[in-house]
């Protein structure tokens, strides 16, 4: 098994799939992750576009704790100009890198597990609850956008 590139190597990865909305609206979501190891931190600002009625971009950036030497989990944080601020862990388990994460006031949290299918594709399964209930879940491609190590 190669080791994983998606957060552990600085890049641009483009993002397509799509989301299911409450009430099980499929919509269409286009967008990007630029990955920057920056501070101490790996950085990932992600932008997505969302198609659904009405449309909205969600941007998000998240700050990773590296991976300690012989560890397969960490922390991170991250900021949503929409819900605010969340704190998470991950863990990698063999190809994938699963992650949970709760805002601030404990009333939103999310679920994803990001797979390896190759170095350079990524695939991105989630979902994100309010109160307890499933507001949206997504199905997503992560394709490296550009091929420096």
């Amino acid at each position: 098994m190669s080791r994983h590139t998606f957060l552990f190597d600085e890049g641009q990865w483009l993002a397509s799939g799509f989301l299911i909305d409450a009430r099980g609206e499929h919509c269409h979501v286009s967008g990007d992750s630029q990955i920057r190891h920056a501070d101490g931190f790996w950085v990932n600002e992600s932008r997505m576009k969302v198609a659904c009625e009405p449309p909205f971009e969600a941007r998000h950036t998240y700050r990773v704790k590296p991976f300690e030497a012989g560890r397969d989990d960490t922390t991170w944080a991250s900021e949503n100009p929409a819900v605010g601020q969340f704190r998470g862990t991950m863990v990698i388990v063999a190809d994938t890198i699963i992650s949970r994460a709760e805002s601030s006031d404990g009333v939103h949290w999310t679920v994803d597990a990001i797979r390896r299918v190759s170095p350079e594709h990524y695939t991105n399964r989630g979902a994100y609850f309010h109160e307890g209930k499933r507001v949206s879940s997504w199905v997503i491609d992560l394709r490296r956008a550009d091929q420096s190590p």
